[in-house]
């Protein structure tokens, strides 16, 4: 406010929130606290990623095309993402092809390569040790549950 050229007019309380906005970013900064702003604003571009991943999930989809989706870096998305989801970006993919694959497991009709594939999973193999460690049973007996299955 000293600065403030004399010959102009010196609206003060101008000056003042200037002063107290100031005061808060170096505060946020200095606590690391972020504005409801820029959590509402994290929060829309990880919901447009999760939608993205909804419609794409059977594509292949690296970090950086949904921090890209985001508008973020790589890092500073994956961080936001899990502080969001509470998974990381791929884990979050997966989880969300495993419950594809459930629903098509239980429709039948397929096999468990095709299936996979469909899914996003580059190999039979790796769906199927994949979807053993979310739901410790595999594909085959999942699928000759059938509808009886829950979850």
């Amino acid at each position: 406010m000293s600065q403030w050229p004399k010959r102009r007019p010196s609206p003060e309380y101008l000056l003042e929130a200037i002063g107290l906005k100031i005061t808060h970013i170096l505060t946020r900064m200095i606590y690391n606290l972020k504005s409801s702003a820029e959590r509402i604003t994290s929060r829309i571009e990880i919901d447009k990623v999760i939608e993205y991943l909804h419609f794409n999930y059977g594509q292949k989809i690296s970090v950086e095309e949904m921090a890209r989706a985001a508008l973020l870096s790589p890092s500073h998305f994956a961080s936001v993402f899990k502080k969001e989801t509470g998974r990381s970006p791929m884990d979050y993919l997966i989880a969300l092809r495993l419950n594809k694959a459930k629903k098509f497991l239980r429709a039948g009709g397929k096999t468990i390569t095709e299936i996979a594939l469909e899914c996003g999973f580059a190999s039979s193999s790796h769906f199927s040790s994949c979807f053993r460690q979310e739901f410790a049973i595999t594909p085959s007996e999942f699928k000759k549950m059938g509808h009886r299955s829950t979850g």
